[in-house]
């Protein structure tokens, strides 16, 4: 009681109440602001440096319509099982053994890179993640149909190699077993 009343006391703080929830959207809000303003900054630095630097780019609209060519990850280039010099990259894993009756999730991978083609190099609030990381599509691991233990063997050896080559992955698809 003594918690709420300390925060909703208008005398306190102003003319307006602040609760728990509106300082944590004002924090959510200057969080939000921050990261727009640190990617415009270091968007600022890297064209300001005096070497170029060459980042992987999604294909744009205006080179070959969206509905086009081979369907990657948000239309980045298809580095199939090769993460050196990669920051990032995208592996599918096309699998749902893992669960009974609910076949399906196997076609995540695809059906989230067919969806991506439609995403944009910059976002809403201006931050342009391509323009600082080298990130690219490495395919899908080559899963065991039939043997769930070696599927999860597989994922293993496949994020070991990533891993190791400094690369964060990030996952498309798969079913319970994976999360």
């Amino acid at each position: 009681y003594e918690l709420k009343r300390k925060w909703a006391d208008p005398r306190k703080h102003g003319s307006s109440i602040i609760t728990p929830w509106r300082s944590m959207a004002l924090s959510l809000r200057f969080c939000v602001r921050s990261c727009t303003r640190l990617a415009q900054l270091s968007k600022r630095l890297i064209h300001s440096a005096t070497f170029e630097l060459s980042f992987n780019q999604p294909k744009s609209g205006n080179e070959l319509p969206r509905f086009g060519g081979v369907s990657t990850m948000m239309r980045l280039p298809l580095q199939e099982n090769q993460p050196s010099g990669l920051d990032a990259c995208f592996i599918g894993i096309p699998m749902d053994h893992g669960c009974s009756n609910r076949s399906g999730t196997r076609h995540g991978p695809g059906a989230i890179r067919e969806e991506s083609r439609m995403l944009r190099l910059v976002n809403m609030n201006g931050a342009a993640p391509f323009e600082s990381l080298n990130v690219a599509d490495v395919g899908d691991v080559p899963i065991n149909t039939y043997n769930l233990m070696k599927t999860l063997d597989i994922i293993t050896e496949h994020y070991r190699t990533i891993l190791q080559a400094n690369c964060i992955p990030l996952g498309l698809g798969g079913d319970h077993t994976l999360t």
